[in-house]
């Protein structure tokens, strides 16, 4: 008979002695994922959510740039420059459908 592997040949038939022999290894490695206590993060708790000074300034940021669009484009319609500037391949920017 032939040696046959079974799973990385950690049991394997052994054609003399017509029995079957266990192979155990260990690896040396090891993987560890750390959880943090409450009071470990404390002081990050600021950079997870939002504040509402950033709010105010994503929202001046906003205003200003749909203003400054409807000022180049002046009949385009809030809401079309609202679409093309935040909603990604919404609708395509060509200044020939924007022109009076």
């Amino acid at each position: 008979m032939e040696e046959t592997g079974i799973i990385g040949d950690r049991y394997f038939y052994n054609k003399n002695e017509n029995k079957i022999k266990k192979k155990l290894s260990f690896n040396n490695i090891k993987r560890v994922c750390l959880i943090p206590y409450y009071y470990e993060i404390c002081n990050e708790m600021s950079d997870l959510w939002w504040h509402n000074s950033d709010f105010l300034k994503a929202r001046h940021s906003s205003v200003s740039e749909i203003s400054q669009l409807l000022e180049n484009h002046p009949s385009m319609e809030i809401k079309q420059a609202i679409k093309l500037l935040y909603q990604p391949n919404a609708i395509c920017y060509n200044p020939e459908n924007f022109e009076n």
